[in-house]
């Protein structure tokens, strides 16, 4: 797990998303909102098939990926390996603005 500012190194990302280009890969892209004192998921953890890329666009949050603990401000970005337990929850005063991308 890797938790790095907006100047994170893009390699591995683009890396994925040139894979998409030719079609050997699958991409999905959302956006999840947290509300204040609130926790995603709300109860245990969850993990994704796909290797997931998120962007801390607004709050501050903390988690867990595999029982290793992380928080995160706006302008954060972390990677979360395919198949990792993780949940984390806002701790913030406002609401928590994430935008993902799924890479399979």
């Amino acid at each position: 797990m890797e938790i790095k500012h907006t100047d994170f190194n893009r390699d591995t990302l683009n890396q994925r998303m040139h894979l998409y280009e030719k079609g050997q890969t699958k991409v999905k892209m959302g956006h999840v909102i947290i509300p204040t004192g609130a926790r995603f998921p709300a109860t245990a953890s969850k993990s994704n098939p796909e290797e997931e890329f998120s962007y801390l666009v607004k709050g501050k949050l903390i988690g867990e990926i595999e029982d290793q603990a992380f928080t995160m401000t706006a302008g954060d970005f972390i990677h979360i390996p395919a198949g990792h337990q993780q949940w984390c929850q806002n701790v913030g005063d406002e609401e928590v603005y994430i935008v993902y991308t799924l890479v399979e």
